[in-house]
C-alpha cells in the first residue's frame, strides 16, 4: 500500500465516523442536534488521530507536509463540527426551558379562569391598558367599541351588548358569574365594560365607553356592586394564553 492509498483511507474512515456520529441537514448544511456523550461526538477525531499514529508506525516514516495538513484540517473539521452540535444543543435546551414557563403561565392563568368560574374571586390577570382601535368595527363610542378596544380578544360579530355572554360562548369562551380582572361584564340590560379591578366582597371597577353619554373610554365610577345595575350579569373570561 502506497502512501496515497493510506491518506486517501485515514481521510475517508474520519469522514465515515463523523457521518456517523454528525448528522447534517442536506439543504440547510446545518447540523441536526442529537443527544450524543462527548465521547461519542469526540470519537471521529480520536479515530482520526489513531490513524495518524497507525499510518506513521506502518510506514516507518513521516507522511509529506501536505498529506500532514490534509490530515490536521480533517480534524479541525470534526472539532468544529463537535462545537457547532454543542452550541445546538444548548439553544434547545434553552427553547425547552421557555416552552416550559411559557406552558406554566397558561396554566396558571386557566386556574385563574376556572376558579372564577366556581365562583373565587381572583384579581384574575395582568391588566394592560393596550387599546387596538385598528381592528375595532363597533360603532364609535358606543359600549361595544369601547369594550372591544381595551380588551382586543373579544369579537367583532357579537352583536349588540346584551347578547355579548352569548355570542362569547358560542365562540368558545368560557363565562361565568364571578368577576376577574380582564374579563368583560356584560349585563342583560344592554352594557358592556372591562373589569379593571375586583374586592373581596364582589364589587368591581371598569374601563367603559358611552356611560351617561360619554363616549371616550375611561374609569366613571368607583367600585360597585355589579348585581343591582343594568340587569343580569355575566363574565366573558380572556383566553388562557391571553398576555403571555
Amino acid at each position: 500500500m502506497n502512501k496515497k492509498q493510506l491518506i486517501t483511507g485515514l481521510l475517508l474512515t474520519g469522514l465515515f465516523a463523523s457521518t456517523a456520529t454528525l448528522t447534517t441537514n442536506a439543504n440547510a448544511n446545518t447540523l441536526s442536534p442529537k443527544n450524543y456523550s462527548n465521547n461519542q461526538m469526540l470519537a471521529p477525531v480520536s479515530i482520526l488521530r489513531s490513524n495518524l499514529r497507525s499510518y506513521d508506525l506502518h510506514l516507518h516514516s513521516k507522511p509529506t507536509d501536505k498529506e500532514i495538513k490534509a490530515a490536521q484540517e480533517a480534524a479541525e473539521n470534526l472539532e468544529n463540527n463537535l462545537l457547532a452540535l454543542k452550541k445546538a444543543q444548548a439553544e434547545i435546551k434553552a427553547e425547552n426551558v421557555a416552552e416550559s414557563a411559557h406552558s406554566a403561565a397558561i396554566n396558571a392563568q386557566e386556574t385563574i379562569i376556572d376558579n372564577a368560574m366556581n365562583g373565587v374571586i381572583t384579581q384574575g390577570y395582568n391588566f394592560f391598558q393596550t387599546r387596538d382601535y385598528a381592528n375595532d368595527t363597533y360603532p364609535y363610542g358606543s359600549c361595544t367599541w369601547g369594550a372591544k378596544a381595551v380588551a382586543p380578544w373579544v369579537g367583532n360579530n357579537w352583536g349588540n351588548a346584551g347578547d355579548w355572554a352569548t355570542s362569547a360562548s358560542s365562540a368558545g369562551f368560557k363565562t361565568g358569574s364571578t368577576p376577574m380582572v380582564g374579563s368583560v361584564a356584560s349585563w342583560s340590560g344592554g352594557h358592556v365594560a372591562v373589569v379593571i379591578g375586583v374586592q373581596a366582597d364582589g364589587s368591581i371597577q371598569v374601563l367603559e365607553s358611552n356611560y351617561a353619554g360619554n363616549s371616550a373610554i375611561a374609569i366613571y365610577r368607583s367600585y360597585f356592586n355589579p348585581t343591582i345595575v343594568q340587569g343580569k350579569v355575566t363574565y366573558i373570561y380572556p383566553p388562557v394564553d391571553y398576555n403571555i
